[in-house]
């Protein structure tokens, strides 16, 4: 039985996670490298990646600009870089990170275990009618939590992609779109007056249940969602790290920023998980109540 919390604790797939997430933040501005032999490449590859045969010798300036077709070269700099490599062309890999940070490229990640991050996000090796790599929301807990916009929510491939089963929906009118799917809403406005403190223990609740299931054989994957994914569902998702994995405010919210970055609960939502951490993250006597209610499609 998997614990999935602790998934958090575990530097690879985390680091994993941060390349998913790096390749959903900056859209079309990546540039992603495979140092590899051609036979590994061929066998599978990231559908944006670029091919960095070191088996037909070393790569220099000249034959660079050639491979990635980037007229002058230093246009590179405007990309964030990320290149990947199995364990056995470390040095290789090495070398052509050099040679980008000659070209004066500052972002530069590296992922060591290509196939192992093939395996884990095989979906985005395939290719899709009408989605791209960079079309999905941000994955805050390895394989199981997922934060978004309501554009997510409502895209049926994103969610069969993902095997998403339960979508907390952070709206007041956004509609739940799929039969099947487990629902429960959240009717707040992303407005600093709005208490979504007292919503706390009822979304806790259905994400923990979710939780609780995979620990005995369930495969749930859930979604948090509003409008455009940046305050009201961000706001849930912090609280929910505090309370399930015991993280301060400040530790979660940056946790859940690296992931997603365009994330910015309002200053009164701010307050509110300031003073869930203050009081040890116990939830306020209201939400006790709103809590009881039936989890569905018609939760709206």
């Amino acid at each position: 039985m998997e614990d999935q919390l602790l998934n958090l604790q575990n530097p690879k797939l985390i680091g994993f996670q941060y390349i998913f997430n790096l390749i959903q933040r900056y859209q079309g501005l990546i540039k992603f490298f495979d140092v590899r032999d051609r036979e590994s490449y061929n066998k599978d590859h990231l559908r944006i990646a670029i091919h960095i045969p070191i088996d037909q010798g070393d790569i220099h300036l000249n034959t660079l600009e050639t491979i990635i077709k980037e007229r002058p070269l230093n246009r590179l700099r405007r990309y964030c870089i990320i290149i990947g490599h199995s364990e056995h062309y470390t040095q290789e890999a090495k070398d052509f990170k050099n040679l980008l940070k000659n070209l004066k490229c500052k972002e530069i990640n590296m992922i060591t275990d290509i196939e192992e991050f093939l395996e884990y996000y095989s979906f985005l090796c395939i290719s899709y009618r009408t989605i791209r790599v960079n079309d999905f929301p941000n994955e805050i807990i390895p394989k199981f939590l997922y934060l978004g916009s309501q554009g997510h929510a409502h895209c049926r491939e994103v969610i069969e992609i993902l095997q998403i089963t339960h979508i907390l929906n952070v709206t007041r009118g956004a509609a739940n779109l799929f039969p099947g799917l487990k629902y429960c809403r959240v009717f707040v406005d992303d407005n600093e007056s709005e208490k979504i403190s007292l919503y706390f223990q009822k979304a806790y609740e259905f994400i923990d249940t979710a939780l609780e299931e995979n620990a005995n054989g369930a495969k749930n994957v859930v979604l948090v969602h509003c409008a455009k994914g940046v305050s009201r569902s961000s706001t849930i998702v912090i609280m929910f790290l505090m309370r399930s994995a015991g993280m301060l405010f400040e530790e979660a919210f940056e946790f859940v920023k690296k992931n997603r970055d365009i994330i910015e609960p309002n200053e009164g939502f701010k307050k509110e998980l300031k003073d869930f951490d203050k009081h040890q993250h116990q939830f306020v006597r209201r939400a006790s109540t709103l809590s009881n209610r039936t989890f569905s499609l018609k939760d709206n």
